[in-house]
């Protein structure tokens, strides 16, 4: 058994806790309440620790934040933030109830700023995504301008030429007539060609804007709604890999069968995650995921041990 020396050495340790601290039997009756722990709940309610049940209600009143049934958290008039837990002890002694108190009001102002700066790098990476957006679209749109203008003064050309022809008749006219006709012919050849390739002009230049570059495998989409589909995963693809892993670097992979495109994007990102790591989809992977489905496609994330895949059912 502890002499009083012992008790009293025990006491002074206790009272000279950072922590608050209080051990009760298990009927609530008071044991040992250590000078931090009294402060606070005397700047909480005016009194002294009572009954350990009763001071537990009180807290769990005064919650700023409620967390857990045997957790409680605690902001006091003077602007600290304290976490209370209650635990049930048991011991060869009896039963008893401790009541602890921890300070973590630099934890929590820390733990704020990197939330608000978290909201802050959200609102950022939506503005980027707006820009980069709204430049590949402008560009695109800029192209189909440019080619509806060489489209008709393309046919221009040889309707003015045809014109002269059916009215003059002569032999020259119908050369020339000739010659403009398959220059626009060969023209409108060249562009259901450059359909092809436009996906890939395009994701190139994504490539490009973001700062990462795009390596291209495999069967190209020949509709311009896989074409589409393709770009959007693509694009999606590179802004997380540059964003989340640092990539550089991505690998999209096309096979054509059975009226899908499978398509799988990799990339060379420094961030590896663990095969268990559950990916938490954004607003962007989400946009992806519901555009695919509403087409008949599919989207599946795989991480491992090299990083995040993302695997691509594009119908064709």
């Amino acid at each position: 058994m502890l002499d009083l020396k012992s008790l009293t050495s025990i006491k002074g340790a206790i009272d000279n806790l950072t922590n608050a601290l209080a051990f009760s039997e298990k009927d609530g009756n008071p044991v040992l309440v250590n000078i931090k722990m009294n402060e606070l709940y005397k700047m909480l309610t005016g009194h002294s620790f009572e009954n350990a049940f009763t001071v537990w209600d009180k807290i769990n009143a005064s919650a700023w934040v409620k967390t857990h049934e045997r957790m409680a958290v605690v902001k006091f008039t003077d602007g600290t933030i304290w976490r209370f837990v209650w635990t049930h002890l048991e011991s060869e002694n009896g039963e008893y109830i401790q009541i602890e108190g921890t300070e973590f009001t630099e934890i929590y102002t820390y733990t704020n700023k990197i939330r608000l700066n978290n909201i802050k790098l959200q609102e950022q990476y939506k503005r980027q995504r707006n820009i980069l957006t709204n430049i590949v679209d402008l560009n695109r749109e800029k192209e189909i301008v440019s080619l509806k203008m060489n489209i008709h003064d393309e046919l221009g050309r040889c309707l003015i030429a045809t014109d002269k022809y059916l009215t003059d008749g002569e032999e020259e006219d119908y050369n020339e007539l000739k010659r403009q006709w398959n220059s626009a012919i060969s023209y409108l050849e060249g562009m259901s060609r450059e359909e092809n390739t436009s996906a890939k002009e395009e994701l190139l230049k994504i490539a490009s804007l973001i700062g990462c570059k795009i390596d291209l495998h495999g069967d190209p989409p020949d509709t311009t709604r896989a074409a589409n589909l393709m770009v959007a995963a693509a694009r999606e693809a590179l802004t997380n890999a540059v964003r989340h892993a640092h990539a550089d670097e991505i690998s999209l992979t096309s096979v054509k069968r059975d009226g899908f495109y499978d398509v799988v994007l990799t990339d060379n990102g420094s961030v590896s995650f663990d095969s268990n790591y559950e990916i938490i989809e954004g607003e962007g992977l989400k946009n992806l995921r519901n555009r695919l489905e509403q087409e008949g496609g599919a989207l599946d994330i795989v991480t491992d041990g090299s990083g995040v895949t993302l695997i691509v059912k594009i119908p064709t």
